[in-house]
């Protein structure tokens, strides 16, 4: 199955979850927080993580470091009242999530069994014409898909301001938990970000949206 972690105090890393409420919790993105991440800050793991149960049930497993803080993320479900044991050991080789992600010359993908995300992408600083106003730049969001893998929902930009620079950035690459940035530089100043989490078992994607500088003419659609 795979080698135990243990904690500096040699204590093996698992851990009890206890369903409490009567309620069906269906497969989700869960985490706990870690003592240590399972290797120096900064470098990942020698084998894949991965997290298993009492049964034997091998999920994989991500640890995402933020400063001082390590959380371990994998995915879980839980029967009305129900009690799981699980514990953290490397595993020879990581099990299919049966989502991939891929980045193209001008688009990142990302799929899973019931949800897909395309985004407009540039791996460098993309610099758009700077006599276009930003209505003429592609949309942040290409596509979306459902069960069907039919994509459709291209968004686009409105308004006069115009676009100076694109930045893209894959934050957190799986296989639990990814999160994305596109940073785009408006002429005036103002930096609009958008951020998109997305999870190996839920079939939607969060988008957060940040400002930074003056007002601009410019939304999305």
């Amino acid at each position: 199955m795979g080698s135990e972690i243990a904690h500096s105090d040699g204590a093996p890393a698992h851990w009890r979850v206890v369903e409490h409420f009567g309620l069906a919790w269906p497969p989700q993105a869960v985490h706990i927080d870690l003592h240590e991440p399972g290797g120096q800050q900064g470098q990942p793991p020698a084998k894949p993580l991965c997290v298993v149960d009492q049964t034997g049930h091998t999920t994989v497993a991500q640890v995402i470091q933020q400063g001082d803080r390590a959380t371990l993320w994998y995915v879980a479900s839980l029967k009305p009242y129900e009690t799981r044991e699980y514990r953290l050991v490397h595993g020879d080789a990581a099990p299919d999530t049966a989502v991939t992600f891929k980045i193209g010359p001008d688009a990142a993908e990302w799929r899973g069994p019931n949800f897909g995300l395309r985004l407009a992408w540039a791996s460098d600083w993309a610099r758009p014409d700077p006599s276009e106003p930003i209505s003429q730049w592609p949309g942040p969001i290409r596509a979306v898909c459902g069960p069907d893998g039919i994509w459709f929902g291209q968004g686009s930009w409105q308004g006069t301001a115009h676009c100076k620079a694109l930045r893209c950035e894959v934050i957190d690459a799986g296989p639990v938990i990814w999160r994305l940035r596109q940073a785009h530089v408006l002429e005036d100043g103002t930096e609009l970000t958008l951020l998109y989490r997305l999870d190996a078992a839920t079939p939607a994607v969060e988008v957060t949206q940040q400002y930074s500088g003056p007002a601009t003419d410019a939304s999305l659609v």
